[in-house]
């Protein structure tokens, strides 16, 4: 079990840093995991390492992190799409 979080934690480290590091793809990616993951307490966990992850990807500018939390609530609270605002 162990290994299979592993190597999971590892997929999802490598398409984060190959992925853009823009504030609103990295909303998205975080929303998809916590919609998938609501009732799977380890699955949760994985997602909150994966929003640690975000932290240090994204830069150290207030705007980049502004955009991040209003993408999670946009995606996660209100389930929108940005074309729908």
């Amino acid at each position: 079990m162990n290994a299979i979080k592993v190597c999971l934690l590892f997929v999802i480290f490598l398409t984060v840093s190959c992925s853009t590091r823009d504030p609103k793809t990295l909303a998205r990616e975080y929303c998809a995991c916590f919609k998938e993951g609501l009732n799977d307490p380890n699955r949760m966990n994985e997602c909150a390492e994966l929003a640690r992850e975000h932290q240090e990807l994204l830069p150290k500018d207030p705007e980049a992190a502004k955009i991040y939390g209003e993408e999670i609530i946009r995606c996660a609270v209100y389930d929108q799409n940005e074309k729908t605002r």
